[in-house]
C-alpha cells in the first residue's frame, strides 16, 4: 500500500514531468510547409532528416495535411505538409488557417521554377526540343504560372499576421543551376516576390536539392552534383536555424 509520502512522490515526479513534456512541446518549431504539386515539398523534409535516404528517387504525392517531426541541427521540428495539387485548395486554406490558430514559426514555400513534375503534366510538352536545356521554356512558364496562383490564395491568410519569416526553397537546382542569377532575381525581386505583398518585408530566397534525378526521365543540367548538393543543404539547415533562433 502506498504512503502519504510515496503518493506526494508520484504527484511531485508527474507533476514535474507534465511541466517538461509541456515545455518540451514549446521548444519544437512549427513550420508551415506550402507548394505547388510535383515541386518536391515531401522529398525536402524527407532529406532534412535523412540526405541520403534512397526512398528520396520515388514518386510520391501528398494527398492529405501531413505533420512530420524533423530533426535540424538537434534542434525539434514539426513541418506541417500539405497538398499542392490545384483541387484541393479548400484543404490548404483549412491547414493554413489552422496552423496560424496553433503558431507556427514560419513559412517554407517550395517553389522550382516550373520544374514540376505535376500530375496533371506531360513529358512531351515538359522536355525541350532543343539540347540546349531540360525544360520547355512553355511549359516552365506554365508552372510558373501556378505557382503564381498559389500565392494569391494563401498570401491573403497569411498577411497581418504573426508570421516571423517566409522561406521561398527553389528546389530542384540541378535542372535549373545554369540560369541561378535569372531564378534567384525572380523569386527575390521579380514578379514572383513582388505578389508577396507585405510579406515581402519577412521573405528570404534559398536554393535547394533534395535528391539529383532526370526531369520525367530526361537528363540533369550536367552543373550541378554531390558537392553542391551538400552546400546548399548545410546552407538551409543554417538558414532555419538562424531564423528560428534556436540556440545551439
Amino acid at each position: 500500500m502506498l504512503s502519504v509520502k510515496d503518493v506526494y512522490d508520484i504527484g511531485k515526479y508527474l507533476g514535474l514531468w507534465k511541466e517538461c513534456s509541456e515545455y518540451l512541446q514549446k521548444k519544437k518549431k512549427r513550420i508551415l510547409v506550402l507548394g505547388a504539386s510535383g515541386a518536391g515539398k515531401t522529398k525536402f523534409i524527407d532529406s532534412v532528416t535523412d540526405p541520403f535516404s534512397e526512398h528520396l528517387a520515388h514518386h510520391q504525392r501528398t494527398i492529405a495535411v501531413e505533420k512530420r517531426r524533423a530533426s535540424v541541427e538537434g534542434s525539434p521540428f514539426i513541418m506541417i505538409d500539405t497538398p499542392g495539387q490545384v483541387y484541393d485548395e479548400a484543404i490548404r486554406k483549412e491547414a493554413i488557417r489552422d496552423a496560424m490558430k496553433i503558431g507556427v514559426e514560419g513559412i517554407i514555400n517550395v517553389v522550382c521554377y516550373g520544374y514540376h513534375e505535376a500530375d496533371e503534366g506531360d513529358r512531351n510538352t515538359a522536355i525541350s526540343p532543343t539540347k540546349t536545356r531540360v525544360g520547355n521554356p512553355a511549359y516552365l512558364k506554365e508552372r510558373r504560372n501556378v505557382e503564381l496562383a498559389l500565392l494569391s490564395e494563401w498570401v491573403p491568410l497569411l498577411s497581418g499576421k504573426e508570421t516571423r519569416w517566409v522561406l521561398t526553397l527553389v528546389s530542384k537546382a540541378d535542372l535549373w543551376w545554369p540560369e541561378c542569377e535569372q531564378v534567384e532575381a525572380y523569386y527575390g525581386q521579380g514578379e514572383y516576390a513582388a505578389k508577396l505583398l507585405d510579406l515581402k518585408k519577412i521573405h528570404s530566397v534559398t536554393s535547394y536539392c533534395s535528391v539529383i534525378s532526370a526531369f520525367y526521365g530526361t537528363r540533369t543540367s550536367g552543373y550541378f552534383g554531390d558537392p553542391e548538393r551538400a552546400q546548399v543543404r548545410k546552407h538551409l539547415l543554417e538558414s532555419m536555424i538562424r531564423l528560428t533562433g534556436v540556440e545551439r
